[in-house]
Formats: structure tokens, sequence, C-alpha cells
């Protein structure tokens, strides 16, 4: 794959089905910079594995469109075909360090997107007590106590 293609995978549009935030301006650079950036405020010492599938985590989207969250979850026949054309497109392109993360780095990896997702819906004045914003709260706040990680200094 030519270099300029890699960068232009960054620029899509995130949060484009989301009637409340789809104003919001965010790609997929941006926000894989950002998940990369919540990985090394916790886990400093982090493999370089893990860096690289934070960073390049959703480029595939260039292909197969930013599937919302609550859509995957919802249908896992949407999720596994979702999946699929990610994982064939970032083997097709050399980009397949998520598949090298261990058990672990994986769930550091779910939970930095996640929280980077929510961070953004709070900013950008997302009612997060709708749309399954509610969950997703409940579901950082557990797993970053399974985890034994303070969340809390990111909402100050």
């Amino acid at each position: 794959m030519k270099p300029i293609n890699k960068w232009r995978a960054t620029l899509v549009r995130r949060w484009h089905t989301n009637i409340h935030m789809r104003d919001t301006h965010d790609d997929t650079g941006g926000h894989s910079a950002r998940v990369a950036l919540i990985i090394t405020h916790y886990w400093p010492k982090c493999r370089r594995e893990l860096l690289m599938a934070a960073l390049t985590h959703d480029m595939a989207e260039i292909a197969t469109g930013d599937v919302p969250g609550p859509a995957k979850r919802a249908k896992p026949d949407i999720e596994a075909a979702h999946s699929a054309a990610e994982d064939a497109w970032n083997a097709q392109n050399g980009i397949d360090y998520a598949s090298k993360l261990a058990m672990g780095e994986q769930r550091m990896l779910n939970f930095a997107d996640r929280l980077d997702a929510y961070l953004w819906a709070v900013l950008h004045g997302c009612n997060i007590k709708r749309d399954g914003w509610l969950e997703c709260s409940e579901w950082l706040g557990a797993e970053a106590a399974d985890m034994g990680l303070d969340i809390e200094g990111w909402f100050a």
C-alpha cells in the first residue's frame, strides 16, 4: 500500500451515524492518537505492538466505514462481517498489529478505545444518559476498577 493511502485511512470521519455527534468532526487519526495516549498514561512500559495496534486499530474503516459500536454489539452478525472485512483489509495492507496482542493487551486497547469515545461524547455535550452512553460509563467504571485504574482524572 502506498504511504499516502495509509495516511488517508486516518481521515475517516467518525460519528456520522450518531444524530447528536455527527457534526463534531472527529476522525480516525485523532481518535487513534488519543487511544495511544490513554494507553501510555496507564501502561507507560507497554509493548510496541500495543501502541501500533492503538494507532492503526480503525484504519480499515477507510474500506468498511465506521460501523457504530451499539450496532455491532446488538447484531453479532454485523460485528462478525465488519471484523472479517477489517481483518482482510489489514492483512492486504500489512497492518496486523492487533492480531499480535495478548488477551490482556486486547483488553487494554478495548478499554482505551471506549474511554476515548466516551470522553469525546462528554466533551461535545452528548446526553450521556441515552444512546448507550450510560451503559458505556458503567462498563468503563467496572473495567477500570477491575484493572486497578483511576479514571476520575479524565473528567476534571
